[in-house]
């Protein structure tokens, strides 16, 4: 895609790519590094505002890293969206999830390290959440 076409353009050499609501507005962003040069942060200001997933599986893991969400509603269940680490050339996106939010909520399945999961409900209008590994549950200790 040329920088016509995706409206992205700057010169140098570009080292990774982060993606991550940098700004906190519900839209998701993108960093650049650069060889030798600035990092771009280039916002997201026309898209629409997502709902932000925050997800702590406690004190080993305090950004949720290898948890993953769905949204399940009557007509099924939507893709996984998973808290990674690192990729590429050392970059690493940020550990909050921006979703697309159905129009009147819904349930959120979260899928902890390990394999349980829990169900959190996500009332219409919400922007953000933060969901815990509820008490009880085994804490994986953090990425292998």
């Amino acid at each position: 895609m040329t920088s016509t076409e995706s409206g992205m353009r700057w010169d140098g050499e570009q080292a990774g790519l982060a993606a991550g609501d940098w700004d906190r507005d519900g839209r998701l962003d993108l960093a650049v590094a650069q060889t030798g040069d600035e990092v771009v942060l280039l916002r997201n200001r026309r898209g629409a505002a997502g709902l932000r997933v925050r997800l702590e599986d406690g004190p080993g893991n305090p950004w949720g890293i290898g948890a993953s969400v769905r949204w399940t509603d009557t007509l099924g269940m939507s893709p996984r969206h998973a808290v990674r680490v690192g990729h590429g050339s050392g970059g690493q996106d940020a550990a909050a999830l921006i979703l697309a939010m159905p129009a009147d909520g819904g349930s959120m399945e979260v899928t902890w390290p390990g394999g349980e999961r829990t169900m959190a409900l996500i009332e219409k209008g919400t922007r953000e959440i933060h969901l815990r590994r509820p008490p009880g549950k085994k804490e994986s200790g953090g990425p292998k």
